[in-house]
């Protein structure tokens, strides 16, 4: 009981250092500051199959402009506790100061679960076909590391967690975005949570350097 004690004590102050890290090295005044707002709900309808809805609104420059709107929705399966297959259908809407672009997106994904040192880790990786309005069409995988630890000694329904995401693209430069993320979780219950994070976020396009984000 005192190594698994030691274990998730070790673990939070891990989780702590990440968070510490994380908010010291975004505060450079020149960076900017986004708002993300987002809910997840999911509704069982088999023991194994599962509809979740995701829809999210961003706004950018420190606060003031709400640049982009997306809706999830799709399908969950999971036949075993160690993993999870999904199929999601995704709209998004990103105003530019001269363009407005639209985008539907299929995503597949598979994800892998694992319970350690009290930690629930996970490994998402999502496969992303992206139809644009202006014709364009891109492929991307991403890859999500994260860990969740209940907070059970303040509440069973509180949660720290981390994460960390890598974009990569099949065409143009491979390595395109990077998320790295740690925040608190709430279980409401009947399948619907919330959560506060930060994210640090660095990203590049085909050219041009790489410029952080603090959401």
């Amino acid at each position: 009981m005192l190594s698994h004690f030691r274990n998730k004590t070790a673990v939070s102050l891990c989780l702590l250092v990440v968070l510490t890290k994380m908010a010291s090295s975004s505060l450079q005044a020149s960076e900017d500051w986004e708002l993300w707002v987002a809910m997840n709900a999911r509704f069982s309808l088999t023991e194994t199959f599962t509809f979740h809805v995701n829809p999210e609104v961003r706004i950018r420059d420190d606060f003031s402009d709400p640049y982009y709107v997306q809706s999830r929705q799709g399908i969950l399966y999971q036949g075993e506790p160690w993993y999870r297959l999904g199929l999601n259908y995704l709209y998004a809407q990103t105003e530019r100061p001269t363009t407005k672009t639209y985008e539907n997106r299929i995503e597949a994904e598979v994800s892998f679960f694992r319970k350690w040192a009290g930690v629930a880790w996970s490994m998402r990786n999502r496969l992303d076909s992206r139809f644009f309005s202006n014709g364009d069409f891109q492929e991307r995988y991403r890859m999500r590391v994260e860990g969740v630890l209940p907070l059970t000694w303040l509440s069973d329904r509180i949660s720290v967690y981390a994460s960390e995401e890598i974009f990569l693209n099949f065409e143009g430069r491979s390595f395109s975005r990077n998320r790295l993320t740690g925040g608190f979780a709430y279980d409401l219950g009947d399948g619907i949570s919330s959560a506060i994070y930060y994210m640090r976020q660095y990203g590049r396009g085909n050219t041009g350097p790489w410029t952080a984000s603090n959401i």
